[in-house]
């Protein structure tokens, strides 16, 4: 084929090409080239000469770009153009909208849940007492003179202790009414308008709510005594059975505890009272008795998980279970934020009345009388009341509920066959922490399967350090150590709950001598706020003792002190605001038997480190390779701490002194 392509070639000046067509191409001369192929195909090879391409001149440029059809393309162009621009932009922002970020945390899970209980809070001459006189015991206006004091604190959820009419032989959790204000608290004016000013200073009240009995001088007890419709059995009854013809009760099912137990609590030689065996009020039974009290009038016997004084309610008998919604209701009209549902796990009992087994350790078993499936049901249909009222002004109603639970347990008041029920059952892991058992180790294995329990399933964590069940956490592990497991509880992932007092490392008190059942009123003292007489708490004698140690514990020397336990507790409510500690994901980088630390770390922002030595010398530890910084800066450590690092020092993570007994949080 090459070769076909050699033809002898013909010019433009042979006669045959020369036409007028073919002597000018875009006005110069064209060179025209034949070369005719073997096989028919004929390649014409124009060659131009002389100068290049003149182009089009401005006017005739001017003239073309003037056409219509060219004037809409620009326009065409230039509107597409901007239309992208826009696109691309409102493409962007829409991205970032619905990508998925970390929204704004509700108040109940962004700050501390503060625990007070009323009768030890602040007692006032308010007026609406008989001859406007001091009583010794706390009530609703000393509450609303101190929510100043809250807010400084950095709280926003208030839990509030019973406030109800009460024969108080169980302080208070013996209700008379459970739509009414006892008359050593106030009134219900007085409630509101402590609602209300605590509203409008950021605070929201959750009441405490008790289902599961309710007084023998309640109404309703009394008239079913009688068998007066409807209230015939809104209390469970029995006739109990006949054994060698004596009449007994129908099982073997015991109290908790009782209201007047001589072989608790016996006198010593100086008058003072001391426990003779403690009995654990939350899962146990003791020296109660039996749960059945016979009554004369009735002819039969009733039941009671608690003391005999406090009849269980019926709540298998849907008139009672719409009472209990009606006393949510209630209160929910009268502005609290949600309800604390006291002692859950006991709400029913089984129907068949079987006997517990006899335990080696001389206890009895809960399998028929605590944390049955019908427990749940109940609180879903209370759930189901705050939500209607949240629905109605888009302000969430939360439900707490207390038990001394395991774990999967504890799960299902979150979450019960995929319905939602509460939103802080209450982790009481931490209330029984002691400073004798406790190691790192044994806490990163509690925290770790709390957390691993709850998080894959969105349910949020709490942290309850102590109640008034359970002895102060300064007792239990040390003044020096409760900051440290202040930071602990508000640093982890989830909400701290705090009891009162423990702000200022309130301990409990020996110097209590009306003993209640459990010996719990130690721990359940007047709050300490001054070194004035009383602590401040009152200008009569208080229904309490107050802790001999009030003129150096209290708030008012705390405040002004350079550093103290409750500057220490302000200062890890700030902390709390972190992005790291709202969203971070948290890792244990050390822990042994004395050592626990925790980081919280939310990438593109500053993380923290809170480190703990348990133990009773100094430790040196090692924290890098764990994705910490060459660089640590201190942000806060515990009262009585180390003098020879400050806050804002910054210390090599290769080499982190922690003295015994102390604890750090460190920022990088």
């Amino acid at each position: 084929m090459l070769e076909d392509l050699k033809a002898p070639v013909a010019t433009a000046e042979d006669d045959s090409l020369d036409t007028d067509d073919s002597k000018q191409v875009l006005g110069r001369e064209p060179k025209v080239k034949y070369e005719p192929a073997k096989n028919g195909v004929t390649v014409v090879d124009i060659e131009n000469s002389g100068s290049g391409f003149a182009g089009l001149g401005k006017e005739e440029l001017m003239k073309i770009a003037n056409q219509p059809f060219w004037v809409r393309l620009r326009w065409t162009l230039f509107i597409l153009f901007w239309l992208s621009w826009i696109g691309m932009i409102a493409g962007a922002i829409g991205i970032i909208v619905i990508t998925p970020k970390c929204s704004p945390r509700p108040v109940w899970q962004k700050y501390p849940v503060y625990q007070v209980f009323s009768k030890s809070y602040q007692d006032t001459d308010f007026t609406s007492r008989p001859n406007g006189q001091s009583s010794g015991i706390g009530d609703l206006e000393g509450i609303r003179q101190r929510i100043p004091y809250l807010v400084d604190l950095g709280v926003k959820t208030i839990g509030l202790s019973v406030i109800f009419p009460s024969p108080m032989k169980d302080v208070g959790y013996d209700i008379s009414d459970f739509m009414q204000v006892g008359e050593e608290y106030g009134t219900l004016d007085e409630f509101d308008r402590m609602v209300k000013e605590a509203k409008e200073r950021g605070l929201s009240v959750v009441l405490d709510f008790v289902p599961n009995h309710s007084s023998e001088d309640h109404e309703w007890f009394q008239k079913s005594i009688n068998k007066t419709d409807p209230f015939t059995d809104y209390y469970i009854w029995n006739d109990g059975v006949d054994v060698d013809g004596q009449r007994t009760p129908p099982n073997n099912w015991e109290c908790r505890y009782s209201a007047h137990n001589p072989s608790q609590i016996k006198s010593t030689e100086n008058g003072d009272y001391e426990v003779e065996k403690e009995v654990d009020v939350a899962t146990k039974t003791g020296e109660c008795g039996s749960a059945w009290t016979w009554n004369e009038e009735r002819q039969q016997y009733y039941f009671h998980q608690f003391a005999q004084e406090e009849p269980d309610l019926n709540l298998r008998n849907p008139a009672v279970v719409e009472e209990m919604k009606k006393v949510a209701r209630f209160w929910l009209d009268r502005g609290i934020a949600g309800l604390r549902v006291n002692a859950a796990p006991f709400l029913f009992e089984s129907e068949a009345l079987e006997n517990e087994i006899d335990l080696p350790n001389g206890q009895l078993s809960n399998n028929h009388t605590f944390n049955l499936p019908e427990v749940y049901a109940f609180l879903l249909q209370i759930r189901e009341v705050l939500d209607d009222y949240s629905s109605k002004d888009g302000m969430e109603r939360i439900l707490m509920t207390e038990g001394y639970v395991d774990l999967d347990d504890l799960a299902k008041y979150y979450k019960n066959n995929g319905e939602m029920i509460a939103q802080m059952p209450m982790n009481l892991g931490f209330t029984e922490v002691t400073d004798s058992d406790m190691t790192g180790n044994k806490l990163q294995q509690f925290i770790s399967a709390y957390l691993e329990k709850l998080l894959p399933e969105s349910m949020w964590p709490n942290w309850v350090l102590g109640n008034h069940d359970r002895s102060r956490v300064a007792t239990r592990v040390g003044e020096n150590l409760s900051d440290s497991m202040n930071m602990i509880a508000m640093l982890l992932p989830g909400t701290p709950i705090n009891y009162y007092g423990e702000e200022i490392g309130m301990e409990d008190s020996p110097d209590s001598k009306f003993i209640d059942r459990g010996n719990r009123n130690g721990f359940r003292t007047p709050m300490q706020w001054s070194n004035e007489t009383n602590a401040g708490f009152s200008e009569v004698e208080p229904w309490l003792a107050v802790n001999g140690n009030y003129p150096n514990v209290n708030v008012a020397a705390q405040d002004a002190a350079s550093e103290s336990h409750l500057k220490v507790y302000r200062e890890l409510v700030k902390i709390r605001e972190m992005a790291s500690a709202q969203y971070g994901e948290i890792s244990f980088p050390y822990v042994d038997e004395e050592i626990f630390s925790f980081v919280r770390n939310k990438s593109g922002n500053p993380g923290l480190l809170v480190a703990v030595n348990l133990g009773d010398s100094n430790r040196f530890i090692n924290f890098s390779g764990n994705g910490l910084p060459e660089t640590l800066t201190l942000k806060l450590k515990n009262v009585g701490g180390t003098p020879d690092i400050s806050v804002g020092s910054t210390v090599s993570s290769t080499n982190v002194t922690i003295p015994a007994k102390n604890g750090f949080v460190f920022s990088y």
